[in-house]
């Protein structure tokens, strides 16, 4: 397998979420005298709203899922559908909770840029470092 040199990025933002330590108002409001509310529609902004919920990244989140529904199996794509979005969020972050498997480098790929992207874009538009 090549090294790819945007894969540190890929697993900081995941550490980062996995952890509680990310820019997520959720997050933020432990430390920060921060809402944790998103802009969008009012509601708490946590990893699964970001990932799934939010108005804000809406139209990129939708393009991205696309990308992992066309490199996921059949089976797994289902499945993740049905997934409700706490357990789908995990079971995203945590590279589907298994062992890793080598024809699934683009679904794994489509999966760290699904979260990286959308990560970056809220940070972004608060205009805050990364």
């Amino acid at each position: 397998m090549e090294k790819k040199p945007e894969f540190g990025i890929h697993c900081r933002t995941i550490l980062r979420l996995l952890c509680g330590v990310s820019q997520i108002n959720e997050h933020r409001a432990r430390h920060e005298k921060v809402s944790d509310k998103c802009t969008c529609n009012g509601d708490v902004e946590t990893v699964q709203h970001m990932l799934f919920k939010c108005d804000l990244t809406h139209c990129i989140r939708d393009t991205l899922w696309e990308k992992i529904e066309l490199n996921a199996p059949i089976g797994l794509c289902r499945e993740l559908l049905q997934m409700d979005i706490d357990v789908r969020t995990i079971f995203l972050l945590s590279a589907f909770k298994c062992k890793y498997v080598n024809e699934w480098e683009r679904l794994y790929e489509a999966v760290a840029m699904f979260i990286t992207v959308l990560y970056d874009k809220r940070c972004m538009e608060r205009s805050e470092p990364l």
